[in-house]
């Protein structure tokens, strides 16, 4: 009887643990409106080697999170500066290389949140790898991924993306009505 309830015990703790995906970066918060984007900006300044306000973005360059360095990291806000969607870059000169970076992040990530909720290693729909984690509540998600390099551009790029899915939803389907 003991086994049983330490074997229920370690598997509520696991889900609990692993059930909610991170929704703070550098400081920046998602679901959260910012005053300003130069106010969002200010706060993650001392975070990265370089940002600038692009539209409703702000982008930067050579950050670390988790311990891995990214190159290119970029923050999307909505209309009302409500930040939804935070992604991180790191770009690799061979495949190997990207595969490499990828599999010690899906190591973190699968201890941190448990297996993918979706998974996809084929080279079909533009990507090598594809894996996503979305929380208990259904309303965040993380993507890790290996997006195939275009014909301009050979560079592989390994993506971590956090998104609140249910304010990327609402702004997908604010842009479909203007049309």
């Amino acid at each position: 009887m003991k086994k049983v309830f330490i074997c229920l015990l370690a598997i509520c703790i696991g889900y609990i643990a692993n059930a909610q995906i991170q929704t703070k970066f550098w400081g920046l918060e998602l679901s959260k409106r910012y005053t300003s984007l130069t106010a969002a900006k200010s706060i993650i300044s001392d975070r990265c080697a370089y940002s600038r306000i692009d539209g409703n973005n702000i982008e930067a360059s050579d950050g670390t999170l988790g311990g891995y360095d990214w190159g290119t990291v970029v923050f999307n806000f909505s209309q009302d500066n409500t930040l939804y969607s935070a992604g991180f870059a790191s770009e690799h000169d061979y495949l190997y290389e990207a595969k490499n970076k990828c599999q010690q992040l899906l190591n973190s990530l699968t201890a941190k949140y448990g297996e993918p909720t979706f998974d996809r290693t084929d080279v079909t729909e533009g990507y090598v790898e594809y894996k996503t984690w979305l929380d208990e509540s259904g309303k965040y998600y993380c993507i890790l991924a290996i997006p195939n390099p275009t014909i301009e551009d050979t560079t592989w790029y390994v993506t971590l993306i956090y998104t609140d899915l249910e304010l990327f939803s609402q702004l997908r389907e604010q842009q479909e009505d203007e049309l």
